[in-house]
């Protein structure tokens, strides 16, 4: 009897350890809040883990502003591997030209991007890039010719 006691509370416990593993990543809730008003994204989406391309190396450490960003990169969680990370680019769809072509230019604007994993259990807390980044755009010169008509 004491054995069979034994073995319930031993299923019982490993049962109990395999409900509380994590869950595989399903998606990254992204969204990019601009440092003068952090309360409230600028833009957001959800990016499916599909649409990342993972097991990959350390990216390397860039500026601490970065102009345009192409990549963003997370720490790989999923992978075997310590020290692998995953890559989404932004400037693939959806939508066409990226989740950053909706932001307006600005030469005085500065981004952050934060980003929270999702998977079957919800949606963890976000965290936020290292970086800060801007979306700088350039005016364009005067027109070299301008002309008024008074009619066709």
């Amino acid at each position: 009897m004491r054995h069979l006691i034994y073995l319930f509370i031993m299923l019982g416990l490993l049962m109990g350890a395999q409900s509380a593993s994590a869950q595989p990543i399903t998606a990254y809730s992204l969204g990019v809040y601009n440092v003068a008003n952090p309360t409230t994204p600028v833009t957001s989406w959800v990016a499916p883990i599909s649409t990342w391309e993972c097991n990959l190396p350390a990216p390397p450490a860039g500026p601490s502003v970065v102009a345009n960003p192409r990549y963003v990169y997370t720490d790989d969680v999923d992978n075997a591997i310590a020290g692998r990370w995953c890559r989404l680019d932004l400037q693939a769809p959806p939508p066409p030209g990226g989740p950053l072509v909706a932001l307006p230019w600005s030469g005085t604007a500065t981004y952050e991007l934060r980003a929270a994993r999702e998977n079957s259990a919800g949606v963890g807390p976000a965290a936020t890039a290292t970086e800060r980044f801007t979306k700088p755009g350039t005016v364009r010169a005067a027109p070299a010719q301008l002309r008024l008509t008074s009619g066709s």
